[in-house]
């Protein structure tokens, strides 16, 4: 703090939070404070959040930034393409659409790998090197090495650097093999080749413990699956991402998010790995959107700021309506949210909030004695 701010501030005299809970119980006229308090559930006692944090709560904790961004908050703005009757050269044309109304980051949802010529037409006129490309397969197959080797010789025809490409290959099988582990490092170092999906686990707020427990859970099988093949953890964390769900709850998943980059750090400490803040892809759902669509916008924005705030590095927003302009307003709150109130700026913008840290303490605290009690199940 500047000499100039100690100044001013030095004309106003301190409240501590017994002072400010009195003025509050007396504005109160005689309901009870611990009635503001709301719950959160676990597998054991409710979690008690307090509804009124202050400095004092935080006294002799000193709270970093949750980032490891040091001069902003900037994610990607992503947006999915189906892919339906391998009809590729549709998916194209949405693709470029998407990229056209500020999308920057594509996940096509495929039936199969697409082979030689269905793979060209899909990614033609694309510019790989500015955007980040993810491609979810349906098949099980956990072996896509001729996929693979089919999108680096496109990249190279495309005279593209492979090394600093973004993006993600997935699957519905659980299962990677080494030697496609092995591809992924060698030939496309930026790309995740791990996914820990934690969508499935979302249930809302009152669910978040046993959500972050779970996800954990999941994330920590993948590490035990490097370790037992042999595999150096510490050259793997780094292509490994988690997707979750973004829920309504306004504080909690801002909490949610910033608890999981705090306890996967303790996990990978548990294998001796050098702790480090995961790739985060949050995904706003539509979910049934029945009723007036107009809500539903302001919604889904509330949802996405809550990822914001907590500091993913992609987020998709489902349109609330399945056409060009649901598709064009999900972007649009995006753009908002960067280009006018400037989010992308501030790396953990939600640092140093006395309620936000507090609330994400109690979660990380709560999730990782649930995530202890499963892993000894």
């Amino acid at each position: 703090m500047s000499d100039i701010a100690h100044t001013l501030f030095s004309e106003f005299e301190g409240a501590t939070k017994a002072q400010w809970r009195a003025r509050i119980e007396r504005d109160l006229k005689g309901r009870a404070f611990n009635d503001l308090a709301w719950q959160i559930l676990t597998s054991g006692d409710p979690l008690s959040i307090d509804p009124f944090a202050h400095a004092d709560d935080l006294a002799g904790i000193h709270h970093e930034p949750i980032t490891t961004q040091t001069s902003g908050n900037a994610w990607a703005i992503g947006e999915d393409i189906f892919i339906k009757n391998n009809d590729f050269k549709e998916g194209n044309q949405r693709a470029l659409t998407a990229l056209e109304g500020g999308a920057n980051a594509l996940f096509f949802h495929l039936e199969s790998y697409p082979v030689d010529n269905q793979l060209i037409t899909l990614l033609e006129n694309i510019e790989l090197n500015f955007i980040e490309t993810h491609f979810h397969i349906q098949a099980s197959d956990a072996m896509p090495l001729s996929f693979l080797k089919n999108f680096k010789k496109i990249v190279f025809e495309k005279e593209k650097n492979v090394e600093i490409l973004r993006g993600s290959v997935s699957t519905d099988s659980e299962g990677i093999s080494e030697e496609v582990l092995i591809f992924f490092k060698e030939n496309f170092p930026l790309f995740k080749t791990i996914t820990v999906d934690g969508i499935p686990f979302h249930k809302g707020s009152a669910g978040v413990v046993e959500e972050l427990a779970q996800i954990l859970f999941k994330g920590e099988k993948k590490l035990n699956a490097l370790k037992d093949r042999g595999l150096d953890i510490n050259f793997f964390k780094n292509n490994i991402q988690f997707k979750l769900s973004v829920g309504l709850s306004y504080f909690v998943e801002i909490a949610k998010i910033r608890a999981l980059k705090l306890l996967w750090g303790n996990v990978l400490q548990a294998y001796n790995a050098t702790t480090s803040v995961p790739s985060i892809q949050a995904r706003v759902s539509a979910g049934n959107f029945e009723g007036d669509a107009n809500t539903h916008k302001i919604k889904v924005t509330t949802q996405a700021l809550s990822a914001v705030l907590a500091g993913v590095e992609c987020l998709t927003i489902d349109p609330t309506e399945d056409s060009n302009f649901g598709r064009r307003i999900s972007r649009n709150v995006q753009h908002i949210f960067q280009l006018e109130t400037y989010l992308d700026r501030v790396a953990d913008p939600a640092a140093g909030s006395y309620y936000i840290e507090q609330l994400t303490t109690q979660i990380a605290e709560a999730a990782w004695q649930r995530f202890q009690e499963i892993i000894y199940l």
